[in-house]
């Protein structure tokens, strides 16, 4: 009797090892890439007026974007387009950081040049237009309105 015994703990434990001796396992691998993204929208218009002088047409009021990206980004500005009346010479625009540091972006036809603003985050970013124009008469009355283009890019 003992004997069976023996013979079937020595047959269980043969069972159990071919069991675990047949038993395989995998790693399953997982991988992605999420990209960075970028959103902007209006906070509030700018507002144009003359200048301190009265030949220029310029923002009296700054308009504002909020800015956010999932990562770190590049803000450009484009030059001003008339959609309505438009005053003649060469009109820029700028954005630039609403708190510091205040680095800014200059549109294509700025004087000092083409200039991009990066950002990290959530950042307000105010946008302001002017012209360039050395004409010493005053701006003509009339009703003025302009759009600037601001564009983010993840970086």
């Amino acid at each position: 009797m003992k004997r069976n015994y023996l013979q079937a703990a020595v047959v269980g434990g043969l069972l159990c090892l071919s069991g675990s001796v047949l038993a395989d396992s995998i790693q399953v691998p997982f991988a992605g890439t999420i990209a960075a993204t970028c959103g902007v929208i209006v906070a509030n218009d700018g507002i144009l007026g003359e200048g301190a002088v009265p030949s220029q047409l310029k923002s009296v009021t700054q308009g504002r974007v909020d800015v956010t990206c999932s990562g770190d980004g590049t803000v450009a500005v484009a030059d001003p387009v008339s959609v309505g009346v438009a005053l003649g010479g060469a009109i820029h625009s700028k954005a630039f950081r609403a708190v510091a540091p205040m680095t800014t972006a200059n549109s294509p036809s700025h004087p000092s040049g083409v200039a991009t603003l990066s950002i990290t985050g959530t950042v307000q970013v105010d946008v302001i237009m002017e012209d360039n124009t050395a004409d010493s008469s005053p701006v003509p009355p009339g009703d003025y309105e302009y759009t600037v283009t601001v564009t983010v890019t993840p970086s």
